[in-house]
């Protein structure tokens, strides 16, 4: 990589770290006091989440065109801009309509702050190695959690659930925004960081369109499952006869799993196509969730089965742009990664519901048989696009 390429990966990856640290993570430590001091329902601290992706998902493929063909450092900056002002709406919240309304504006930040903007950026900017530079920063969005939450729970403590919003308000206002304009300066000033018309990825010839549509429908599987299965997992482990604190021990054992997934993808993004990751990703998760639902009562065989499901996840985020990269190239990609992000924010909505009403209503064994299920239809919808790429 070239001394701008690197300047312009660690400020969006950075940036990217704010951004989901400051929003979709906010409520698993600050939910219960918004609660309290709101008067709102508990489901509904977190259904928050689900309004800024459904929000987020609706404006998606439009926001992918325009970031297209104008350039990603606008859109950036202002969903940067959109961000602070959903935080401190967040931090002034007096009861439901004025909390809902935060989350509102914030979804409408989604497309231009969080993946979409910040993918299409780097396919713009680079022009060797995006995909190395989209596994890179998709492994940085991966950490947030582990980066912010420290963070989060310190700050509450001193500041307050909404001291902590108005100071991630300033955060977007003075380090993600002016960082946006700068590391993306250039490209504004010289072409508006429009890609070369037909631009396709190097080495490949842009994929027919009408293979879209199954990879999409393998892709919104995937995040389904990533989206739900983090939400429920220690239900799902009680579920079967875990005690909590061994169900939270186990559960641990799947964010060095990811993380070490991740940093092995780094190299597999130099020698491995895209879409055979994407082949191991999805077969993963079948295997594990297999494992996962004749686990009961073997802790050995929980273990094994977490760390499967771990490794998938972390196999499994970064194709969800490399893979669409590979395929369509630069010239396309925008509004590529718009129509995905339709489709992925709407199952990754809907994945906390569904399986938390299948869990309730089945149990944890049915639900893990129906989320394999959920997975081998990923996994086949991916092999049939790996078919049709092979010819």
């Amino acid at each position: 990589m070239r001394g701008r390429e690197i300047q312009v990966l660690a400020g969006l990856a950075l940036t990217q770290v704010i951004g989901w640290g400051t929003t979709f993570y906010l409520p698993a430590l600050l939910g219960r006091e918004m609660v309290r001091a709101l008067g709102i329902p508990f489901a509904l601290a977190f259904g928050g989440i689900s309004i800024m992706m459904l929000v987020g998902a609706a404006l998606s493929p439009p926001m992918g065109r325009l970031i297209e063909r104008h350039g990603a450092r606008r859109f950036l900056m202002a969903g940067s801009a959109l961000m602070a002002a959903a935080l401190l709406l967040l931090g002034m919240a007096q009861g439901l309509w004025s909390y809902v309304a935060a989350w509102v504006c914030m979804g409408l930040a989604v497309p231009l702050a969080l993946n979409l903007a910040a993918y299409v950026a780097l396919a713009q900017v680079f022009t060797r190695s995006a995909t190395q530079a989209m596994t890179v920063l998709g492994f940085f969005t991966g950490l947030s959690s582990t980066l912010s939450w420290p963070l989060t729970g310190a700050l509450s403590g001193v500041l307050g659930w909404r001291g902590v919003c108005m100071a991630y308000a300033c955060v977007h206002l003075c380090v993600a925004l002016p960082l946006h304009a700068w590391i993306l300066r250039p490209l504004s000033a010289r072409d508006g960081g429009r890609p070369a018309a037909g631009a396709a990825a190097p080495g490949h010839a842009p994929a027919s369109p009408r293979l879209f549509p199954m990879l999409a429908f393998a892709l919104a599987l995937n995040c389904f499952l990533m989206t739900g299965l983090q939400a429920h997992l220690i239900g799902l482990l009680e579920g079967l006869g875990v005690a909590t604190a061994a169900a939270v021990g186990l559960g641990s054992l799947m964010g060095p799993s990811q993380v070490g997934a991740r940093a092995a993808s780094f190299g597999f993004a130099r020698s491995m196509p895209a879409i055979r990751l994407a082949l191991w990703a999805t077969g993963l998760f079948c295997g594990a969730l297999a494992l996962f639902a004749a686990g009961h009562g073997w802790m050995a065989t929980l273990a094994a089965a977490i760390v499967l499901l771990g490794t998938a996840m972390g196999l499994s985020l970064p194709i969800r742009a490399t893979l669409p990269y590979e395929m369509y190239g630069s010239a396309q990609f925008g509004r590529y990664m718009g129509k995905l992000g339709l489709v992925q924010n709407l199952a990754s909505a809907a994945a906390p519901v569904t399986l938390a009403s299948a869990l309730g209503r089945l149990g944890p064994v049915p639900t893990l048989l129906l989320a394999t299920g959920v997975a081998a239809a990923s996994f086949m919808g991916m092999a049939l696009v790996a078919r049709r790429l092979r010819q």
